[in-house]
C-alpha cells in the first residue's frame, strides 16, 4: 500500500487541536483485525484512540461548514487481497449534496452522501452512506446507501466529545 501522503494536504500542518473521531465502519475494522495478519497501519498524523475510533487531525479552519481533515488508517488483510485506505477525508459539495471524500492516489473520490448540514460544526453526529465509489473501496463487500459510523468531533485537548 501506498503510504506516501495525497497532493491535496501535501504540506498541511492542524489549524487547531480539532479533528474528526470516526470508527469509519466498525464491523470492517472488527472483521479486518479479526482475520489472521489482518491489520491497519496510521500515517500522516492520524491515530488511534479508544474504542477503535481514528482521529484524523482539523486542517481547515475550525469554523469551515466544510471541514478537511488529514491523515490516513490503511487497512490490511488476507495476504494484501483485502487493501481499503482512507486517506484525508474532508467534506465537500457535490451537486447541492454533501459528501465525504478521501484521497486515492491523485484524485478526490466521494465515498459517502451526509443529510445537509446547517452550522459550521453540524457535521459532528452525522452517518455517511456510502456511494458506489464508497461500495467500491470496501470491495463491493457493502451496499449503496449502507450507513458507516457517525462522524464525530474530537478536540485533542480535552475528551473526546
Amino acid at each position: 500500500m501506498n503510504d506516501a501522503p495525497a497532493m491535496r494536504t501535501a504540506n498541511a500542518r492542524p489549524s487547531s487541536s480539532l479533528g474528526l473521531r470516526w470508527r469509519i465502519k466498525d464491523t470492517f475494522v472488527g472483521y479486518v483485525l479479526g482475520n489472521a495478519g489482518g491489520r491497519y497501519r496510521l500515517g500522516g498524523g492520524a491515530s488511534l484512540l479508544p474504542e477503535r475510533y481514528f482521529a484524523f487531525p482539523l486542517i481547515s479552519s475550525p469554523d469551515a461548514a466544510l471541514p478537511r481533515f488529514t491523515g490516513s488508517v490503511a487497512f490490511l488483510a488476507h495476504g494484501g487481497m483485502l487493501q481499503v485506505a482512507i486517506v484525508n477525508p474532508a467534506l465537500s459539495e457535490e451537486d447541492g449534496t454533501t459528501v465525504l471524500t478521501i484521497d486515492a492516489g491523485e484524485e478526490v473520490i466521494s465515498i459517502a452522501t451526509i443529510d445537509a448540514l446547517g452550522a459550521p460544526t453540524s457535521w459532528a453526529g452525522r452517518v455517511p452512506r456510502l456511494t458506489q465509489s464508497g461500495r467500491e473501496l470496501f470491495g463491493d463487500a457493502y451496499d449503496v446507501g449502507e450507513p458507516l459510523d457517525p462522524l464525530l468531533s474530537w478536540d485533542t485537548t480535552c475528551a473526546a466529545s
